[in-house]
């Protein structure tokens, strides 16, 4: 059984691909590449960098990770940029929203493996 606070962060990641998914459907991914978004991830600014293509795109999404959650999450991102092989692992080739949402659900695995908060940060 996962604790309250796991909970809160996996409902989170999941609005988060949700959030994602939508961008791809609206096609707003359409030039973010890989390499964009490794390097946003690497400067710690990702948050920062998709909230323009969110709010114009979609609306809504961002709003309920806290400087704590996104902070985190870079570290965790960061982690797996080091760690992954996107093409072999993630099935992903070239698109950068696409390169996140393999994150984004490679997270949510591995927190339902581990029942921890933050695995990889």
């Amino acid at each position: 059984m996962i604790s309250d606070e796991l909970g809160r962060v996996l409902r989170k990641l999941v609005l988060l691909g949700h959030t994602l998914n939508a961008l791809i459907d609206v096609s707003k991914h359409k030039g973010i590449s890989k390499d964009k978004i490794y390097a946003e991830i690497d400067s710690g600014n990702i948050f920062k960098y998709l909230e323009e293509p969110i709010q114009s795109a979609i609306g809504w999404g961002l709003g309920d990770f806290s400087e704590d959650d996104r902070a985190h999450l870079v570290e965790e991102w960061q982690s797996m940029a080091n760690a992954t092989d996107a093409q072999k692992e993630l099935g992903v080739s070239n698109n950068g929203i696409c390169l996140l949402l393999g994150y984004v659900l490679e997270g949510i695995v591995i927190r339902t493996r581990s029942e921890k908060l933050w695995p990889l940060a």
